[in-house]
């Protein structure tokens, strides 16, 4: 009997360790977020804080080494000067705190073996840029039912026949209508999204209107523009452009950056 109450003892006094121990470690993980968060939004001139994630498990001794595994930051409805509105989001690989504690202040600079980032435009925002009120942007047709999301790890789709469904009225056309879009980055700092309508699209998973030959020229023209000003989060070369779900993604993935928190935004 006072063996089992021993060992009932024993396992109680552990739980409580061990609870007591994580506990600790997800409490100051939250505590790094909400600090890091705080210096994205006032080295990067953020309207509000971005959401942060400190990935890895255990927290401490990543804190203790000044090195993190994986940190996520995203920020929705940044202030754009061109489409208005776009969110921001990045993803850090093996980071190094170079000049800053483990509660990183805002003017950390962190030195990354792989960093991701990404500016991402609404239907709605790219909608009225374009003047097409209605506009729904989607994937490629022969995508939208692959279960891998995209051609990309973050499931970006290919930038060639993105589908633009939406009524053209610039163009005299009152009737909604879906077109193939190219992507493509131009410009001598690769910020320029060109958007190239290629041709219309009827059938199955479309608005399966027909133009008449003698509008077509105009409706692609109404669904062809180029977005400026479209700078990367801590200014990394674009590598791929496509949809993802009902959004226009550009992405960056580059190697071996040293990255300041001012870089978060560009815009």
């Amino acid at each position: 009997m006072r063996v089992r109450k021993l060992l009932i003892g024993v396992l109680a006094t552990t739980t409580a360790v061990v609870v007591g121990a994580l506990g600790a470690d997800f409490g100051a993980a939250i505590y790094a977020e909400y600090r890091l968060a705080r210096s994205v939004r006032s080295a990067a001139d953020l309207a509000w804080d971005p959401s942060v994630a400190i990935l890895g498990f255990p927290f401490i001794p990543q804190a203790a080494n000044r090195h993190y595994d994986e940190v996520e930051i995203r920020a929705a409805g940044v202030n754009h000067p061109v489409v208005g509105k776009a969110s921001l989001e990045a993803t850090l690989h093996s980071i190094d705190l170079l000049d800053s504690s483990w509660l990183v202040n805002p003017e950390a600079k962190l030195r990354v073996v792989k960093a991701e980032s990404r500016i991402i435009i609404d239907s709605t925002h790219v909608g009225r840029f374009m003047d097409i009120a209605d506009l729904l942007v989607e994937a490629p047709t022969q995508e939208s039912d692959d279960s891998t999301g995209g051609t990309t790890e973050s499931g970006i789709s290919s930038n060639r026949g993105v589908v633009f469904t939406g009524t053209p009225k610039s163009a005299g056309f009152d009737k909604r209508v879906s077109i193939a879009v190219d992507l493509s980055i131009v410009g001598p700092d690769q910020t320029t999204l060109v958007l190239t309508a290629t041709d219309v699209l009827t059938g199955p998973g479309t608005a399966d209107e027909a133009v008449p030959d003698d509008k077509k020229d105009e409706v692609l023209a109404a669904f062809s523009t180029s977005l400026p000003g479209q700078k990367l989060p801590f200014g990394l070369a674009p590598t791929a452009e496509g949809a993802r779900g009902s959004d226009l993604i550009i992405e960056g993935i580059a190697e071996g950056v040293t990255v300041p928190l001012s870089g978060f935004n560009l815009s």
